[in-house]
């Protein structure tokens, strides 16, 4: 991710005598600190000037290097401008500010994924794999030199690991693990522990009985292969990273932009992107709402807006508080075609604090995702669940009480990357039109 000193946007969308619309490209490292200073000043300059009715916060998901991300929102916005136009919504009304988030989330690969482009990823992991190499190389860097050499050396092991190994890495990986250290949410379960980390490792393997003692130094554990435990110790770390952006970058700059000017702010993430934005509004003091928030097919728990968590003591979803801070009933896509979140996301997402974000689901699926199976566990007359429509289709205004309206996209979305299409722009193109009715109106 290079850091950004220009002033002015990255990109102009629109053309064909259609009047321009500015694209901000923001970045931020893993700690949430802005690396684009002069371009997040420029937005809110922007923002307050007046001369833009709407802003737009649209942040990518795992696995997106610069060029893809850039290429995403390019394309979305595009296509989404496009089929405005068409519709026939383009009016005064409506002078678009768009802002695409960089942040860094590569290391998880879905499959069909193209590896991440990278130049190089440094010594000491030439012997793994391409793919497990990125994954060791996002978790060293979170290490000491001592435990990243250590780490390089069980990586580079092409067999599975014997159990005096089994334990070294999970003690190596326990810290970074740990969902109480990422900041932006309060736990109630207990600590990670290596013990219980080797648990799940042996839990989640097709045909394993964890063993009663997961610390012993050989026998039952002796099947782990490092190349799987990294993979799954990556989607931790990219999750917990998504949320420390969203609490320590974006809110700051949401309070901001809320504060200083009156320009409407519509919030839009994809899979991991959809926690940076949730974590954002959970930080927001009560106020001035942003006026709509789309999530697509979002990688946080289904359980993440329930009204009691049972396994947390009865406490509210850890995103419940987002709810508040948004004018119009939160929009989130979910389709039964998103393999990696119906499948693989459920298996690798299994600490404690992942139920309800504190993660998802019935008391028969406790470890699903939100984009895979929809809202679970919330109030009578919160939810209101509806087919994804294609444009002319009108979404009706939610009836009152309803607070997260979730699409069906088994038709609309055909699998987890699959979220820049008509369907899921005219979903922000309707959410839009809801919330200048709504200003309309008051």
């Amino acid at each position: 991710m290079a850091e950004d000193d220009a002033a002015g946007p990255s990109l102009m969308i629109g053309g064909d005598g259609q009047p321009a619309i500015p694209l901000y490209l923001l970045a931020f490292d893993k700690q949430g600190r802005c690396t684009s200073p002069r371009t997040r000043a420029a937005v809110l300059a922007d923002a307050n000037s007046g001369r833009y009715t709407d802003l737009h916060i649209y942040s990518h998901g795992w696995n997106n290097v610069f060029d893809e991300a850039v290429r995403h929102y390019t394309e979305f916005f595009t296509e989404y401008a496009g089929l405005r136009r068409a519709a026939g919504l383009d009016s005064n009304e409506y002078r678009p500010l768009l802002v695409g988030l960089i942040w860094p989330s590569t290391a998880l690969l879905a499959p069909g994924e193209e590896p991440p482009r990278l130049a190089s990823i440094g010594p000491g992991f030439a012997a793994a794999t391409p793919t497990t190499a990125l994954e060791a190389a996002a978790l060293a860097s979170e290490m000491t030199p001592d435990d990243a050499a250590r780490l390089s050396a069980l990586a580079a092991q092409t067999g599975p690991l014997d159990g005096a190994d089994s334990v070294a890495l999970a003690r190596l990986l326990t810290p970074l693990l740990d969902a109480h250290a990422s900041g932006d949410l309060e736990n109630t379960a207990p600590p990670a522990d290596a013990g219980s980390l080797l648990l799940h490792w042996s839990s989640v393997r097709p045909g394993a009985e964890p063993g009663a003692d997961a610390l012993a130094p050989s026998g039952a554990l002796g099947f782990l292969d490092p190349r799987e435990i990294l993979r799954k110790a990556t989607v931790f770390l990219m999750k917990d990273r998504a949320g420390t952006v969203g609490a320590a970058g974006i809110a700051p700059l949401l309070r901001e932009a809320l504060h200083d000017s009156s320009i409407r702010i519509h919030l839009a993430g994809h899979s991991y992107g959809a926690k940076v934005m949730l974590s954002a509004l959970a930080k927001l003091p009560p106020g001035r709402q942003v006026a709509s928030v789309l999530l697509l097919q979002p990688a946080v728990s289904a359980r993440c807006f329930a009204e009691r968590i049972a396994e947390h003591n009865g406490k509210p979803g850890g995103y419940r508080a987002a709810l508040e801070r948004v004018a119009l009933p939160v929009c989130t896509t979910f389709s039964r075609n998103d393999a990696a979140l119906n499948s693989f996301y459920p298996l690798a997402l299994r600490r404690g604090p992942d139920i309800g974000e504190f993660e998802p689901s019935s008391s028969s699926a406790p470890f699903a995702a939100l984009g895979g199976v929809g809202p679970q566990d919330m109030a009578p007359g919160e939810l209101e669940v509806t087919a994804m429509l294609d444009q002319p289709g009108v979404y009706p205004p939610a009836l009152p009480g309803v607070r997260v309206r979730a699409l069906d996209g088994a038709s609309g979305i055909g699998g987890h990357g699959d979220v820049r299409n008509r369907f899921t722009e005219w979903a922000l193109a309707s959410l839009v039109r809801q919330a200048i009715a709504a200003d309309a109106q008051v």
